[in-house]
């Protein structure tokens, strides 16, 4: 997460709260697919980690822009 924030979120410490903001626990699924935190950048959820409530898998995704990836990773997208 904060590897996320710092390299994804344009100055992240001043934009904290007018910009993005990060909830933990939210009760976004919580009956199939409990999340343990949430990252939303204007409304938009771009970072999301939880756990399927079944299986107890761990899930996550994440937003990134393609010019974050070099050489021979940019093809994996």
């Amino acid at each position: 997460m904060r590897t996320y924030l710092k390299l994804c979120l344009p100055a992240y410490k001043k934009t904290e709260q007018a910009f993005w903001a990060l909830s933990c626990m939210p009760l976004t699924g919580k009956n199939t697919w409990p999340r343990y935190c949430c990252l939303n950048v204007n409304g938009m959820e771009v970072l999301v980690a939880g756990v399927e409530k079944q299986t107890k898998q761990l899930f996550s995704f994440v937003v990134i822009a393609k010019g974050l990836f070099t050489g021979s990773d940019k093809r994996r997208i």
